[in-house]
């Protein structure tokens, strides 16, 4: 006895269910917004990335030198306007980064990597406040600890 192969009786309803939902959602063919949203990301070479670049005082001239940014670019979620600021400020905060890792870094203050747009001004007088009142701290225990010495001294002697 020969079989013959036939479809299974509910694949084919599947199909057919699958068929019928699509044409019920009345799938559309990809409008203007939705190609415009699969525009690839901006690349290096475009104008706002070299500005940043720029601003960070590095030069990228070689392509191996530019993939770790391409790539950090290329992953950078876009907002709906497919606004360059997340990519930007992603951008600065990766050269920041770098910058304070370097070992030529001698100091974090010496960095002027972000545009003054993304520091607080009320923020840095409040860093300046807290650094001013550790190192009063530091004042403070420094003459307690000179007065403990003095005092161990004194008492020795006599």
């Amino acid at each position: 006895m020969e079989r013959t192969k036939k479809p299974c009786l509910g694949v084919v309803a599947l199909l057919l269910f699958l068929l019928l939902a699509s044409a019920a959602h009345g799938a559309q063919p990809a409008d203007a917004k939705d190609i415009a949203d699969r525009r690839p990301l901006p690349s290096l070479s475009q104008m706002p990335c070299r500005s940043v670049l720029s601003m960070c005082g590095e030069r990228y001239d070689s392509l191996r030198s530019r993939m770790p940014l391409h790539t950090l670019i290329k992953h950078t979620p876009r907002t709906e306007e497919s606004d360059p600021a997340p990519i930007l400020y992603s951008l600065l905060h990766t050269r920041h980064h770098a910058l304070l890792q370097s070992p030529n870094n001698k100091s974090y203050y010496n960095i002027a990597c972000y545009p003054d747009d993304l520091i607080s001004p009320e923020r840095e007088r409040e860093r300046e406040r807290e650094r001013e009142r550790e190192r009063e701290r530091e004042r403070e225990q420094l003459k307690i600890l000179a007065e403990r010495i003095h005092f161990d001294v004194s008492m020795a002697s006599e």
